[in-house]
């Protein structure tokens, strides 16, 4: 196997220097649990199938209903189911990133383009190359990720009081920041690198695909709008209204629960492991994606798989003694407007006090 291939097999296969990443210190060891890794690394094509359909049907549901039923409530339960599958989306796609979607890796990328990543505006393997870059340097001053999570101190910034933290939350239902999400999703932006030199992050069979699928999406739009304008419209606000109000709130909520505030000075304690409540599964961490701390020690066990994986390693004692598992996502806010666990993580010296297991 090539180095390049192990890489994007595991990303945690190559690691920064320990003067690169705090992290590095006091690994996880991973062999005592190496064949039960195996068997839930297996990619099943057939389930992901049955996911992404489970994605598409409620929306398509959700909007004919919308439309023979138009009220004010069908309108904002629609826009939930909306929201909550455009957050699904998300997460598959970055099973697909990993290769977890199906074992054919140009089968992974075009069905995650054409009916994940292309829908929310990404492009598969634009997404890898920063999120790969994000498992190699975690909590470093190389990870972008945390590069620009530094920019927004909406999200990334505690602790807060209460006053601080609704105006954070009310900014964030609304959509009023969503802009602020333009410093890290211009990386996967697939309209905005059309014009760049030919790399392996967004090959021309890529580009050429998806300006097949957009222009394909624009027929449909001009078709719709020539028929039944009044409709199409309506059907247009119902994806696209809860993407940047309910979407940017669930995407900002999980994205600090994954590293913001962790203690840095060991692997266990450098990624967030949440345990959700029913809708907070259901809006915010679908596909198991709450289990971020699962999926930085074996990133090869897809999102399906993530649950059991957990299981496993709770009756390993290292794991259920020190990693650091927060109840719900409320549980995640406690803990950092509280001040109880570390800021910055890649800067683990400056931490308040190490944050709890609950």
């Amino acid at each position: 196997m090539s180095p390049k291939t192990q890489v994007e097999r595991d990303p945690k296969a190559v690691q920064p220097s320990d003067a690169e990443s705090a992290a590095t210190r006091g690994r996880f060891p991973r062999t005592r649990h190496i064949d039960q890794v195996r068997k839930l690394s297996r990619v099943n094509g057939w389930r992901t199938t049955l996911l992404i359909a489970g994605i598409w049907l409620p929306i398509m549901a959700v909007m004919a209903w919308s439309v023979v039923a138009p009220r004010w409530w069908v309108y904002l339960i629609a826009g939930c189911v909306v929201a909550s599958r455009l957050v699904a989306m998300g997460v598959l796609v970055h099973d697909a990133v990993h290769y977890l979607l199906y074992k054919n890796r140009l089968v992974n990328d075009l069905v995650s383009d054409l009916f994940l990543a292309f829908p929310i505006g990404m492009a598969t393997s634009l997404y890898r190359k920063t999120h790969f870059q994000h498992h190699r340097f975690t909590n470093t001053d190389h990870d972008i990720d945390l590069a620009a999570q530094r920019t927004d101190s909406d999200w990334f910034e505690w602790p807060k009081n209460p006053r601080e933290f609704a105006a954070v939350m009310a900014r964030s239902v609304t959509g009023l920041n969503v802009h602020r999400g333009w410093v890290m999703y211009q990386h996967w932006a697939p309209w905005k690198h059309l014009g760049d030199p030919l790399s392996p992050a967004f090959p021309l069979w890529n580009r050429v695909l998806y300006v097949a699928n957009t222009a394909a999406v624009y027929a449909l739009f001009a078709w719709g709008f020539s028929t039944a304008p009044w409709v199409t419209a309506k059907l247009m606000a119902l994806y696209l209204i809860p993407g940047i109000t309910l979407v940017n709130l669930s995407l900002r909520i999980r994205a600090t629960a994954e590293h913001i505030g962790a203690d840095n000075s060991e692997e266990l304690r450098a990624t967030r492991t949440v345990l959700p409540r029913w809708w907070e599964r259901w809006l915010v961490a679908p596909f198991n994606v709450n289990h971020h701390l699962e999926h930085h020690l074996f990133p090869s066990v897809p999102g399906p798989n993530l649950a059991r994986l957990h299981r496993v390693l709770m009756q390993d004692h290292d794991f259920r003694t020190r990693a650091h598992l927060t109840r719900g996502y409320h549980g995640v806010m406690s803990e950092l407007m509280s001040g109880e666990v570390a800021g910055d993580p890649a800067t683990p010296d400056g931490a308040a006090r190490p944050g709890k297991p609950r």
